[in-house]
């Protein structure tokens, strides 16, 4: 019976993952073997090596910078992240 359910829904559960970017992924990731690409890179190691508060702020100042190029590419095409720049009217 449940192997029968498994064969009904097989397309929709397809449907799920072919939807789900967290899918694709998981699969690019499995196939290329990039987590352990990434867990011997030099920066990874470096900044696995950093104490604590170091690692935290530099990571901080690296999301502040991110976020900072994203909100000037939303104001290339006349958008904000930031509410008071919104207009409200």
């Amino acid at each position: 019976m449940k192997k029968m359910l498994k064969f009904i829904f097989w397309p929709l559960i397809m449907l799920k993952n072919i939807l789900d970017a967290n899918w694709w992924a998981n699969k690019i990731a499995d196939k290329t073997n990039m987590e352990e690409k990434i867990q011997g890179s030099r920066f990874n190691r470096w900044q696995n090596s950093l104490p604590q508060p170091y690692r935290f702020i530099f990571k901080t100042s690296m999301l502040i910078i991110c976020i900072y190029f994203i909100e000037m590419y939303f104001n290339l095409i006349d958008m904000s992240m930031l509410p008071w720049r919104w207009e409200w009217s």
